[in-house]
């Protein structure tokens, strides 16, 4: 009772908690379910394929030797060797770090609320959870959603210093540099724009200061704490760039690696976008800029194009009028925020401009790109629902304000579900999809269904002997892994004599593969990706005969060939 009357509120503020609490736990679960349903659906990736295989490569040398060429950190591959030796070596196992990093993404956006506001935070975190984008990428055992979650916590770090300067705030940024850097070497671009957006904010705010200002908070960390986070920084990097210390020349190549990835990041490196090519002639003096840069740096950097902005009007609409709103606030307009909103928004638009000036461009790394203009996208949102609030009319009805700033923002994200549902689960490998980019087809179980069923049936059949005679044959090894009788070759390196119990070669090269075998053959069509030639896969009639005598198992072509000697 005496706590009752000192706290006569206390009970308002239960029940806000509690409400607090089921809103942002929906969210959260929100994206859960979008993101682990049906985990399994999609064939493993090109790239996916790559990542398992460099983990079973961990298990054979007990640690990881980074590479320079991979461009890729080696901190996600540790989070993948985890997940398959506590879950199993299997699809949901490989795709599960990437899945819990991308929920974790959007449980960040909300505590963003210290910044920008409850309602900005909750916005911004369902454009995340609904994003179609992220959702896609982040079912992919690739690097991009751990990217977005150390994106997400040094962003929290630097506005945290700037509010308030605590300790923790210090923390929150030098891990968020330390884990970009461990995982991939576009992390340069963004720690690039990180501090040019601060000083293109210095210089806009003397021209158009924000309303409200917001004056930097005075330190509450020392010299020390400085001292020790950098120190277990550099601990970190060395511990996973030298694979544990078991490789010491990885230190040396995580800086050889960032000369190797500007090579190939301002080349084209077979993904480059020209469909979206800016005329040139548009551009006449950056171009002359581009021209006298030194070295190839001139010739190699793309100009700007508008792919990433497609890729957003296709999918990521939310994300879309974030972009809008972040050009807005180059005017001296009142907003929720002030200055830090503004310095997210200088940062986005800067990321969005770097990204569309190099050349080398795959989708996923649109996820990089749009998470800030979520943030954006709700503090629209909230800006909204102040101005209806304070028009004639809504002055006594915050409700009917919140309804009226809501109708938009809520058709977009209505849109981002829909379109999340149709890609995810039904157009998943369609290659009409731009997010769908070298995925591999549904069809590879033409391939892998009866070779895992023979398997599981009789683990001695682990020995059987495959030959591949594919260039890029990727997610098989993976797939495939435990089978210790399998063959990949390519042009220059083909096998002396075609005596596989299975045998893969695209189906142009058909009559040379049937030349060269000996006895019965089943005989299966398929295509492996979108990208490739149609394939053909051959399967020794002894082995495979009673899984293909079942109809449910498809129908095959029975190519004898007993008349035929194997030279």
């Amino acid at each position: 009772m005496q706590l009752c009357t000192r706290h006569p509120s206390l009970p308002s503020i239960v029940r806000l908690l509690s409400c607090s609490l089921l809103i942002e736990g929906a969210i959260v679960l929100l994206a859960a379910l979008l993101r682990l349903w049906q985990l399994d659906l999609k064939p493993p990736h090109f790239d996916e394929g790559i990542n398992g295989w460099f983990v079973d490569q961990m298990r054979v040398q007990s640690y990881y030797k980074y590479d320079p060429e991979n461009y890729h950190g080696p901190l996600y591959f540790y989070g993948l060797f985890i997940s398959l030796s506590l879950l199993g070596r299997n699809l949901w196992a490989l795709r599960m770090p990437a899945v819990l990093s991308s929920i974790a993404s959007v449980w960040v956006v909300l505590r963003f609320k210290r910044y920008f506001g409850t309602i900005a935070a909750r916005f911004a975190a369902l454009a995340l959870a609904l994003s179609p984008g992220a959702v896609f990428y982040g079912r992919y055992a690739i690097h991009e959603s751990w990217m977005v979650l150390s994106l997400l916590i040094t962003t929290w770090g630097i506005l945290g210093l700037w509010k308030s300067g605590a300790r923790r705030d210090l923390i929150a940024l030098i891990s968020g540099i330390t884990l970009l850097l461990l995982i991939k070497e576009t992390a340069v671009i963004h720690i690039a724009c990180f501090i040019i957006a601060a000083g293109v904010l210095a210089f806009w705010e003397r021209l158009s200061p924000s309303l409200p200002a917001m004056p930097f908070a005075g330190r509450q960390w020392t010299n020390r704490d400085l001292m020790c986070c950098c120190v277990l920084s550099a601990l970190a990097l060395i511990f996973f760039y030298s694979g544990t210390f078991f490789n010491m020349g990885g230190i040396a190549d995580f800086f050889r690696a960032y000369a190797n990835w500007f090579h190939t990041g301002t080349g084209d490196g077979g993904h480059v976008k020209s469909d979206y090519q800016v005329d040139r002639l548009n551009y006449y003096w950056l171009n002359l800029i581009l021209a006298a840069l030194p070295g190839q740096i001139g010739k190699d950097v793309g100009l700007l194009n508008y792919y990433w902005l497609a890729l957003m009007r296709w999918y990521e609409w939310p994300a879309l009028l974030g972009l809008l709103y972040g050009l807005r606030l180059a005017f001296p307009v009142r907003f929720f925020g002030g200055s830090m909103t503004r310095y997210v928004a200088v940062y986005a638009i800067g990321t969005f401009v770097a990204y569309s000036i190099v050349p080398y461009k795959t989708p996923w790394c649109i996820i990089s790109i749009i998470w800030p203009f979520a943030l954006l996208f709700g503090c629209a949102v909230q800006e909204g629902w102040w101005i209806f609030k304070k028009m004639p009319g809504y002055g006594e009805s915050p409700m009917g304000a919140a309804i009226t700033a809501g109708i938009l923002p809520a058709l977009l994200l209505g849109v981002s579900l829909c379109t999340t549902f149709r890609l995810n689960f039904l157009h998943f490998a369609d290659p009409a999809e731009p997010y769908v980019y070298v995925q591999t087809m549904p069809e590879i179980k033409i391939v892998t269904e009866p070779v895992l069923a023979m398997a599981q049936h009789d683990a001695r059949n682990y020995g059987m002997v495959g030959q591949i005679l594919l260039d890029s044959y990727y997610p098989l090894p993976w797939v495939l892994g435990d089978f210790t009788g399998i063959g990949y070759y390519d042009k220059t390196n083909t096998p002396s004599v075609l005596d596989g119990d299975f045998i893969l070669a695209l189906t142009s090269q058909q009559k040379m593969v049937e030349d060269h075998l000996k006895g019965s053959y089943l005989r299966r069509r398929f295509h492996l990706r979108d990208s490739m030639d149609e394939c053909t896969v051959w399967f020794k009639e002894s082995l495979f005969h009673d899984w293909f005598s079942d109809p449910n198992h498809g129908s095959t072509d029975k190519v004898d060939l007993g008349s035929f000697s194997a030279p």
